[in-house]
């Protein structure tokens, strides 16, 4: 724009707008086509782990030998929507306190307190008196 319709130089135009001049001659390489390898490893790795988060992710993409670095990485993690939600705690709901209803009292089986008595004998008899093994 400075260049073709102010008449003014390159270097004057591209120091202006604070522009590399190599920069005003290189067009831009399309984000899909450079980060084509970055997308590619990502889908591959979320495919065998679906519920990794970023970190356990980009920790397996290291190990594997990926040369990226995070703020790469996490910036195509964000373009392809692959950040999960925040697991929260559920809330309980609301609801009106009501006493608690009680089972019946019911007698013990006349063979269940023959149990509950048999065990402490041997609790109550001393070291040298107690069969083997307890």
């Amino acid at each position: 724009m400075l260049v073709g319709e102010h008449q003014l130089p390159v270097q004057r135009a591209c120091r202006t707008v604070r522009l590399s001049r190599a920069a005003y001659y290189r067009p831009p390489i399309p984000a899909s086509r450079r980060d084509a390898a970055v997308i590619a490893a990502l889908t591959d790795v979320v495919a065998r782990y679906p519920r990794w988060g970023f970190w356990k992710l980009f920790d397996r993409m290291r190990t594997e030998g990926r040369p990226w670095n995070h703020k790469h990485v996490h910036r195509v993690y964000c373009a392809l929507r692959l950040n999960l939600p925040r697991r929260t705690t559920r809330r309980v709901p609301h609801r009106v306190r009501q006493p608690l209803a009680a089972a019946p009292h019911r007698e013990p089986r006349e063979d269940a307190q023959k149990c509950r008595t048999c065990w402490g004998l041997v609790a109550l008899l001393g070291p040298s008196e107690r069969p083997p093994g307890n």
